[in-house]
């Protein structure tokens, strides 16, 4: 009795145990399927935002089956394609593709896989047969456990528009353009402009640098970059290019950096302005040609105004002397005037010659006849023209030139030249002084005359001004004698039309030496066409 008493407890015992643990498999229980429950909400809430997420996604994403089937898209490929899921999915992915050119893509994407391409450049195509240029892209992966392809395809649209664009300003562009890889400088593209200025061909400069062409050198290059912003831009940087031929080009240079496809490269706009260059330095000539003719027309004016008009006042100072006071002249007063009458007129006479002279030159109706001419005799004659005034001053003048030596010369010209050259020496050498002429063959047959004084000499600055007509040159000689500094500048202007040189020497009060060359008949004979252009 004892016994199953004590047996009905201990299952009254297990019993309780056991609807312990249902209560607790039970909470268990309810607390598994909450967690599932909450497992299945967020499993959930993750795949909305995946859609949301691949929905808003303007590209277009197809993902597909190894066979290359559409399993699944974005809202973009229905949206824009105007195809409904039920139309795409379980269909070949190559039917978004324009009919002729599905196999092409096919090929494309098998290249894509294989590493060996890219992108695929071919285009996809609406329900309702408008094309949309795009690039697109794939890679390998798994979708709900399973491999597959996915495909991302980007509208290139504004992207080929804004090539176009650019395509148009680069080869209708009246300026070279040209279009290079960043880092090597190596050219990549160039308009047919680059022809008609440098005439290179342009399979001459496709992989090739401006620095490997010959274009640039590499010292212009880097003054051009020195010039550049932080950036590496460049804007309108005056600089020269070399031609295929060697000529020089005087251009306007802009380049930048630009991204092409993802790719950086350079964009170079090359302006020509050579004839602007010609142009702006025919301008500085016309202008340096207006200050000489400004110049020569105030020295003219000085002439007239000053060193013409004193000769001629004390010229008729002396003629209104022997007028008025004839009578009570004697024989050597009149004499005398007479003499200072003789002497200021050969002055005015040799002064109104220089402006004749001076003023045809200008005017270009010189003419130049250069011929053979006994030197020696040309020298004694011109002596004799200036011999009065050297005897006034007791001036001795002495001649070192061979008998039958010849020059091949303008005998006007040369004359004018001798007798200013003389005349100067003469009348700024003080009395009692010394005039030498010589004249040798020099090595290379030209022939070279010096006329030396012992006269006041000039100073260094003297000498860089006397052959400029904006700066006066005149003084007065030791007695007083006009000088304009106009003589000297008739004899350059005929020592250079004879293709010779002047050259200077002094010492401020030891005299001052005037060398000029002329060509010698030897030399005329040894260059006939050079003296025959120069004749012309």
């Amino acid at each position: 009795m004892n016994e199953q008493e004590k047996t009905k407890e201990e299952l009254q015992i297990e019993l309780q145990e056991l609807k312990q643990e249902t209560a607790d498999l039970k909470v268990l229980y309810d607390a598994t399927v909450a967690r599932i429950s909450q497992e299945e909400a967020l499993l959930q809430q993750t795949r909305t935002n995946y859609e949301t997420f691949f929905n808003t996604i303007n590209d277009f994403l197809f993902v597909l089956d190894e066979q290359g089937n559409i399993i699944h898209t974005n809202s973009t490929v229905t949206d824009r394609l105007g195809y409904t899921q039920e139309e795409l999915y379980g269909l070949s992915v190559l039917m978004v593709h324009p009919p002729e050119r599905r196999d092409e893509a096919g090929r494309i994407v098998g290249e894509m896989l294989s590493g060996m391409t890219e992108f695929c450049p071919v285009p996809i195509i609406t329900k309702a047969g408008i094309q949309i240029p795009v690039e697109t892209r794939v890679s390998q992966g798994f979708w709900d456990g399973k491999p597959v392809v996915f495909g991302v395809t980007k509208d290139i649209s504004k992207v080929k528009l804004s090539e176009e664009k650019f395509s148009k300003v680069f080869y209708l562009n009246p300026s070279v353009c040209g279009l290079s890889d960043l880092d090597t400088g190596e050219y990549i593209e160039v308009n047919d402009q680059l022809y008609s200025l440098l005439g290179f061909e342009k399979n001459e400069v496709i992989g090739n640098t401006a620095s490997s062409l010959g274009i640039l050198t590499q010292e212009a290059i880097q003054a051009v970059m020195s010039k550049a912003e932080i950036n590496g831009n460049v804007h309108n940087i005056e600089t020269d290019l070399k031609a295929s031929n060697g000529d020089i080009k005087h251009v306007l240079l802009s380049a930048e950096n630009i991204y092409v496809q993802d790719k950086k490269y350079r964009f170079t706009v090359v302006h020509d302005i050579t004839e602007i260059k010609k142009a702006e330095k025919e301008i500085k000539l016309k202008n340096e040609e207006l200050l000489k003719m400004n110049a020569e027309k105030d020295k003219f004016y000085s002439i007239i105004a000053h060193d013409l008009r004193s000769p001629f006042n004390g010229f008729l100072g002396l003629t209104e002397v022997m007028a008025v006071n004839l009578p009570d002249l004697t024989l050597i007063s009149i004499q005398e005037i007479a003499e200072k009458i003789r002497l200021s007129a050969g002055n005015l006479y040799r002064l109104l010659n220089n402006l004749l002279e001076w003023s045809q030159i200008q005017k270009g109706s010189v003419r130049f006849t250069p011929e053979i001419i006994q030197f020696r005799s040309l020298i004694e004659e011109n002596i004799g023209l200036v011999k009065e005034s050297a005897k006034i001053k007791d001036i001795e003048i002495a001649v070192d030139i061979p008998e039958g030596l010849e020059i091949f010369a303008d005998v006007n010209m040369l004359q004018t030249i001798i007798r200013n050259l003389v005349s100067n020496a003469i009348k700024f050498t003080p009395k009692k002084g010394k005039v030498n002429i010589s004249a040798k063959l020099n090595l290379d047959n030209s022939l070279e005359i010096s006329i030396k004084d012992t006269g006041i000499g000039m100073t260094q600055k003297m000498i860089d001004d006397l052959f400029r007509i904006d700066v006066s040159t005149g003084r007065k000689g030791t007695d007083g004698e006009l000088s304009t500094g106009l003589g000297l500048l008739l004899c350059k202007e005929f020592i250079d039309k004879h293709g010779g040189k002047i050259r200077i020497e002094s010492i401020v009060k030891a005299g001052t030496t005037f060398t000029f060359s002329m060509p010698s008949c030897l030399e005329k004979a040894r260059n006939a066409d050079a003296f025959s252009e120069i004749a012309a």
